[in-house]
């Protein structure tokens, strides 16, 4: 069953567009749009290209999902990124569940761009962790800097995928995909004064907070695991005083953003 007369419809409603300005854009008539809308007429390929990247949503999303039914914090999501991975993320040659590919420093690079391209994801090496849920998908990802000690970097991440966003939680870790910002490993706090956007911290306080705005996500990963070759020396006393300071810098950083100072 195909969706893409309800579809074009609804996006288009949902833009506040008329059929004459939307086919004004697409040099189309608007009784050529209107039978398209209406399921009395079939598009042509070239037509329902225009109209996938008139509307920023892929065209297998368009033809086979139900839009109207996605939710409105997903539908956001969806349209910064020209895709809705409802069922996951792309996945590997053998598509099974132990198999977790390995985003390395030389791909790490590429992976925002790539994400959802499966040529690019069955290049990844493999790697097996049989201590991992079996019914869960998990991805590894190499750490870049050192602003998230005791990962440092050179580590591997490895990361749940979430399919909605609505699941991130307060204080947790995870890696961030963003098309503007590339991959991020980072603490991540829901903003207090809006729904729109989320703050990422490291876990240096000497590092500057980001906001991030979570149209700007295209893929999300909660920290699992993380494999390093380095061994970190832990202190209680100095643990227990990088939290008291990492906390007072997350209040401050809300009071001054509060304030516009």
């Amino acid at each position: 069953m195909s969706f893409f007369a309800k579809n074009i419809k609804f996006l288009r409603k949902r833009k506040k567009l008329s059929q004459n300005a939307v086919a004004k854009t697409l040099n189309l008539t608007r009784s050529s749009l209107s039978g398209y809308e209406n399921a009395t007429a079939q598009a042509p390929y070239d037509i329902l290209i225009k109209l996938s990247e008139f509307y920023n949503v892929s065209l297998d999303v368009i033809l086979k999902k139900d839009i109207s039914k996605i939710s409105e914090k997903k539908l956001t999501n969806m349209e910064g990124n020209g895709n809705f991975n409802d069922n996951g993320p792309s996945t590997s040659r053998n598509d099974t569940r132990l198999d977790i590919e390995l985003v390395s420093l030389k791909s790490i690079a590429l992976y925002s761009k790539n994400y959802n391209n499966p040529e690019f994801i069955k290049k990844l090496p493999i790697i097996k962790l049989p201590f991992l849920p079996e019914n869960k998908k998990h991805r590894a990802f190499v750490i870049s800097d050192n602003s998230m000690i005791p990962a440092t970097k050179g580590s591997y991440i490895i990361g749940e995928y979430l399919k909605d966003l609505n699941e991130i939680e307060d204080g947790e870790y995870y890696i961030i995909v963003t098309d503007t910002k590339g991959v991020l490993f980072k603490q991540v706090f829901k903003n207090t004064s809006n729904d729109k956007d989320i703050q990422l911290y490291s876990n240096d306080p000497v590092l500057e907070p980001i906001d991030i705005e979570i149209s700007e996500i295209i893929e999300i990963w909660k920290f699992e695991s993380y494999i390093s070759d380095t061994f970190h020396n832990n202190n209680n006393s100095q643990d227990n005083l990088y939290h008291t300071v990492k906390e007072l810098q997350r209040k401050i950083y809300n009071i001054e953003k509060h304030l516009k100072i």
